[in-house]
């Protein structure tokens, strides 16, 4: 029932998406990492709001994907809600295939500077790539510079060398609890790396604007999810 609620509600641009998503961010009950999961195979595997939901959850969990997770490290994110990104994260990339080849993993974070802490082809296997996003730390950076994170992303995420597969979706989750320093650049790499084929899903937490995540989105509505700290501590509580 929850799949079919969430597959009716994904009709391109429908300004009711940002209303729905946040109210099953506070249903506790409902894991804001299925609906995520559920909008990366809505994207992928081009399955329409038609579609049978044993079909969409079962190719949630085989999603076959190239996916970097951008997370802001700024000092804008206190140390127990930076936890909270990579706890939400590693839900979402327990819920991948990695050891059996499906799903890549690769995590940049970023403040006034752009750290990759690990590349697509480095962990292809699920416990080690779970311990390695434990072992993430916070930067607390003195800005958010969200345009070179995308630049980063995309320049040395998605290469070969690095583990990107041709005909293998690109996809970025990006996490971010403020709005750039230079909006206008971010806006920029945003529109350059949809023109290079790489899908971009935005999450922002507490006052990010709305225009922001648009930006970063390059206008997909549906690829976005705004929700305050207390949705967000509730998703993310230990399971």
């Amino acid at each position: 029932m929850f799949c079919c609620m969430l597959m009716s509600a994904f009709q391109p641009d429908s300004p009711h998406i940002l209303v729905f998503l946040q109210d099953i961010a506070a249903n506790i009950m409902m894991r804001s990492v299925l609906s995520v999961c559920v909008m990366f195979t809505l994207l992928i595997q081009g399955v329409d709001s038609d579609s049978e939901c044993t079909t969409i959850i079962s190719d949630c969990y085989s999603a076959v994907v190239d996916i970097v997770f951008i997370l802001d490290s700024s000092a804008s994110v206190f140390s127990t809600d930076f936890t909270r990104m990579l706890h939400f994260t590693r839900d979402l990339v327990f819920n991948l295939n990695i050891d059996g080849g499906d799903a890549r993993v690769g995590i940049i974070t970023y403040s006034h500077t752009t750290n990759v802490e690990f590349y697509l082809s480095q962990y292809q296997i699920e416990t080690e790539l779970l311990t390695a996003i434990d072992d993430i730390t916070h930067s607390h950076g003195l800005m958010t510079n969200t345009g070179e994170a995308l630049k980063t992303m995309r320049e040395e995420m998605f290469t070969a060398v690095h583990g990107d597969r041709p005909e293998v979706p690109n996809v970025a989750l990006l996490i971010t609890d403020g709005n750039s320093q230079q909006g206008e650049i971010t806006k920029i790499q945003a529109k350059i790396s949809k023109e290079a084929g790489i899908h971009i899903f935005a999450i922002g937490i507490g006052k990010v604007h709305l225009s922001e995540l648009i930006n970063i989105a390059s206008g997909h509505l549906r690829r976005i999810l705004q929700i305050d700290y207390t949705y967000f501590f509730a998703i993310t509580r230990d399971w």
